[in-house]
């Protein structure tokens, strides 16, 4: 005996409605799955640095004049060969071919990273030369009006884990630091941040018609940091992070609602982007001296 039509019509609504309720979650797995890799990205990056430190006794610099963090970090992560033969002595993207390699800094450089970039990214970006993971230099002053944090801070204040101190009031990236200057201790100070998914440009959570070519992105590239400053779109939400990708704190994981952390004693936090702004600045100094909790965030 056959099948009426009835009992056909009942059979697809059920199929399709198990379909449905199918569909987010595989959607959850896979955003889960995102965040995980991207988190664990994050983690290699932290053991890279400390294997630095235990050979140098001091933390790679951040940048310098011709090349990023990712420059000193690479061969502790198993990707020597992507920087063999860059010379430290010409720019980031210089295309004189160098002595003994054949290549240049350019070609160098211009080499899809897969550590590098989140797989949270709606793009893979297989042709592009990114990291989605920053240092930062310093929280500019305009951050201190548009968002949460204690307004007059001091210089000293503002400064990342990256930046120490030369003469007078000046500030500089170079040489690495030593784990003695992180007085505020290793496990609350942050040491790099996401800033997921350029040269396509995100605000709240959707992607704009427009692509830069000014986001500084590429990994190789020094100015691939980030400074604090929070552009005014987001001044109506008064967040320090997750309002646009604009050389800015900006993660896709958890529905946009927060951002993976990389702390300076190798750790990888989850935080929700409603952090208070005092919080928040006590972890971006490493030697403000502020007395924080790990239940603060």
């Amino acid at each position: 005996r056959g099948f009426t039509l009835i009992e056909l019509l009942v059979v697809i609504a059920i199929i399709a409605i198990l379909i449905g309720l199918l569909l987010p979650a595989v959607q959850k797995v896979r955003e889960a799955s995102q965040r995980a890799q991207c988190l664990n990205n994050m983690k290699q990056l932290g053991l890279a640095m400390h294997s630095y430190l235990t050979e140098h006794e001091r933390f790679a610099p951040g940048w310098d004049a011709r090349q990023n963090y990712a420059q000193f970090l690479l061969p502790y992560l198993e990707q020597g060969n992507v920087i063999r033969g860059y010379n430290p002595a010409l720019s980031w993207n210089s295309t004189t071919i160098n002595p003994g390699v054949g290549k240049s800094n350019f070609q160098i450089t211009g080499q899809h990273v897969k550590i590098l970039k989140c797989p949270g990214a709606h793009d893979a970006r297989i042709d592009q030369y990114v990291s989605d993971y920053c240092v930062m230099d310093s929280i500019s002053s305009s951050a201190y009006a548009s968002t949460q944090m204690p307004a007059g801070a001091p210089t000293s204040l503002r400064y990342s884990f990256w930046m120490r101190p030369t003469t007078g009031t000046g500030y500089t990236s170079t040489p690495g630091i030593k784990p003695a200057e992180v007085i505020d201790g290793m496990s609350n100070t942050f040491v790099m941040l996401e800033d997921v998914g350029r040269p396509a440009q995100y605000l709240y959570g959707r992607r704009l018609p427009s692509t830069s070519t000014s986001f500084a992105q590429e990994w190789g590239n020094p100015a691939n940091r980030i400074t604090i400053q929070v552009s005014s779109a987001c001044n109506q939400t008064k967040k320090h992070f997750n309002c646009n990708n604009n050389n800015e704190i900006y993660s896709p994981h958890g529905g946009n609602t927060g951002a993976n952390f990389l702390f300076a004693d190798g750790s990888v936090k989850f935080i929700k982007d409603t952090l208070r702004g005092s919080v928040f600045r006590s972890l971006y100094t490493k030697a403000g001296g502020e007395s924080i909790n790990q239940s603060d965030y």
